[in-house]
């Protein structure tokens, strides 16, 4: 009978141990990185980016929400740069991570939002936190 218990808990521990890694690898912990000195230096401005909140828009298209993912260990964060043509480019950031969008400025990813394991409907917020330069002569229509 002990033997049966002893081998019962090993693997129930190796059960948890596994799924610990598995959700330790595929929900990374760091969801929020520090913005470098010299990106805030250049005057931007702090924006959230999420399907319940107004996407941010200039004369030449708007940023919009797209897909979070990880990935080795890291979030992804997916955002859809919607021209008025209506040509949608999606850009994949990942935190800390840089890129120039035409019609817009430099944007920055900085912080992450990914839904709860447990889907809880009353909780509610935004998905990614962005650090917007603005290009010369650009303007954020409110």
């Amino acid at each position: 009978m002990r033997s049966v218990l002893r081998g019962f808990l090993a693997v129930l521990l190796v059960v948890v141990g596994g799924v610990s890694g598995w959700l330790w690898w595929t929900r990374p912990p760091v969801r929020e990185v520090p913005l470098p000195d010299e990106l805030v230096a250049k005057g931007g401005t702090y924006a959230q980016v999420h399907v319940s909140i107004e996407p941010l828009q200039t004369a030449a298209g708007q940023l919009q929400v797209g897909p979070l993912r990880s990935e080795r260990h890291e979030w992804i964060g997916t955002l859809l740069w919607r021209h008025n043509d209506g040509v949608q480019e999606p850009i994949e950031l990942r935190l800390g991570e840089t890129t120039h969008i035409d019609g817009l400025g430099t944007v920055t990813l900085f912080a992450v939002n990914p839904e709860p394991l447990l889907p809880d409907y009353r909780l509610g917020g935004w998905t990614y936190k962005v650090y917007i330069v603005l290009d010369p002569g650009v303007e954020r229509i409110m």
